[in-house]
């Protein structure tokens, strides 16, 4: 069920500031974006190459997300399907669980 009183602007807002502060998405930047700076260039281009990139990107990701979204609609709203992919989902975390238990460490 939908709330039709909250405007598409606030949704976004709202998205994107809770994307901006998520841990995982600060380490990742952190991590990831230092190896692509030369110390010895201005910072500035960097920095609007690197930005313009990773929202272009972003943003035909979020797309494909919202097209796939769209076209299982119906398959996903019908019970059996939920019931179908609550299994999956469920298998595949005990799976992953087994796996992790019996790996082994490199040391």
């Amino acid at each position: 069920v939908t709330d039709q009183s909250v405007a598409p602007r606030s949704v976004f807002a709202h998205a994107a500031l809770v994307t901006a502060l998520t841990p995982h998405s600060l380490a990742f930047f952190i991590a990831f974006v230092p190896q692509f700076i030369t110390p010895d260039a201005p910072l500035l281009p960097q920095f609007a190459i690197l930005i313009a990139t990773f929202v272009t990107l972003a943003a035909l990701n979020a797309f494909a997300y919202a097209l796939a979204a769209d076209r299982l609609r119906g398959w996903i709203g019908r019970e059996s399907a939920i019931g179908w992919l609550t299994r999956a989902g469920g298998l595949t975390l005990i799976a992953m669980g087994a796996l992790t238990a019996l790996a082994r460490r490199t040391n």
